[in-house]
């Protein structure tokens, strides 16, 4: 019976030695130099059911794998493999032993190649390839900012608008922010309608980089946006005081004035853009609006005086005797002068579809009033 039990054992380590034939070949072909044969052996090791779950597997086919790329650095695939494999041992050696920690010096190298790649790539114009190199780095370090900010740059060369909004998701999480990233993670927030999110990176942004016109501006149009009227108009007069010959920034302060329904301070800031650009048909078309108002207010109170006077039996004065028709004859010559102005400057046809309206007005007013 122990002869019998004794020879059981002797087969059965055998046997164990076989499973494991292929790990060990490999090992051995590999410090031969025989990447090929070692290839071979390892991607038996690791579908061999009594090797696929020891952490010494995966880290010589991380080895393997890197070897074969750097035998041929064209071979990207191998590097993937290679970076694959590594990060296996991890899932497998718990706790972390001796294969985890030359793993992670293995995944070190394969950082710095990823990186070294990618910076030679970016500047042989190879966005799209250098951007698969950078991926592999964020992937062994996804705490560190290089690769991230490499890539960023990559995809701005590609104008790849999905992925420069993905690294710069990335960057603010990891609070490294340049402005160009501050500026294009705003916008893409800004796009999904996340307006509260954007307007709190938007604020973290400024803090950072307070002088910085983009961004001021995209803070602005976000304001707008979220009906903070009052806010958007302090910041238009910062950027306006920046820029004092910018009139399309005085016609803006001059719309957030206007939905204030605050008609003097928004008159204040149109003639301040006519003062530099005489023919802008904003500034024209709303004056001439502003002054429409007032003639319509003078013609109700035309309309009450000359109620009155039919009803007491006298005659509806002229332009000539009635102070009042006077006022909305001088009121609608301002009018005119503004609208003539802004005909000049109607360019499309929306613009001349709104000038029609106010010559319709005008001409509706004298005619009910002053003929």
């Amino acid at each position: 019976m122990s002869r019998f039990l004794t020879f059981f054992l002797i087969v059965f380590s055998y046997a164990l030695q076989a499973q494991v034939a292929s790990l060990t070949n490999a090992i051995l072909y590999r410090n031969d130099g025989n990447l090929i044969k070692a290839k071979e052996e390892i991607d038996k090791a690791v579908v061999n059911e009594k090797t696929i779950g020891m952490p010494k597997t995966w880290f010589y086919t991380g080895l393997i794998y890197k070897d074969l790329y750097q035998a041929t650095p064209t071979d990207l695939a191998a590097l993937t493999t290679s970076t694959a494999a590594f990060k296996k041992v991890f899932e497998l050696e718990k706790p972390a032993g001796e294969f985890s920690k030359k793993s992670q010096e293995a995944l070190e190298q394969i950082w710095a190649i990823s990186i070294n790649n990618g910076v030679n790539l970016y500047q042989l114009e190879n966005y799209r390839q250098a951007i698969t190199d950078f991926e592999r780095a964020q992937g062994i370090k996804p705490g560190d900012t290089t690769a991230y900010v490499y890539a960023f740059y990559a995809a701005n060369e590609l104008k790849d608008q999905a992925l420069l909004e993905k690294y710069s998701s990335a960057l603010v999480r990891l609070n490294y922010a340049s402005e160009a990233v501050y500026y294009i993670d705003i916008e893409s927030l800004m796009d999904k309608n996340l307006l509260d999110s954007a307007y709190t990176v938007s604020k973290k942004a400024l803090t950072n980089y307070p002088s910085d016109i983009a961004l001021k501006t995209q803070q602005t149009e976000l304001m707008v946006k979220m009906n903070k009227t009052q806010e958007a108009i302090e910041n238009l007069k910062v950027l306006s005081t920046k820029n004092p010959k910018d009139v399309q920034l005085l016609i803006n302060i001059g719309s957030q004035y206007t939905n204030l329904n605050d008609e003097p301070h928004a008159a204040e800031y149109y003639q301040k853009a006519l003062a530099i650009d005489s023919v802008n048909f904003n500034a024209n078309y709303n004056m001439a609006v502003f002054s429409l108002r007032k003639a319509n207010e003078i013609s109700k109170q035309i309309v009450v005086s000359d109620n009155n006077l039919k009803k007491s039996f006298k005659a509806i004065p002229t332009v000539a005797t009635d102070p009042l028709r006077q006022n909305l004859q001088k009121e609608l010559a301002v009018s005119t002068k503004y609208y003539n102005r802004a005909v000049l400057g109607a360019k499309d046809e929306e613009a001349k579809k709104n000038v029609k309206t106010l010559q319709d007005n005008i001409t509706s007013f004298e005619d009910q009033f002053l003929k």
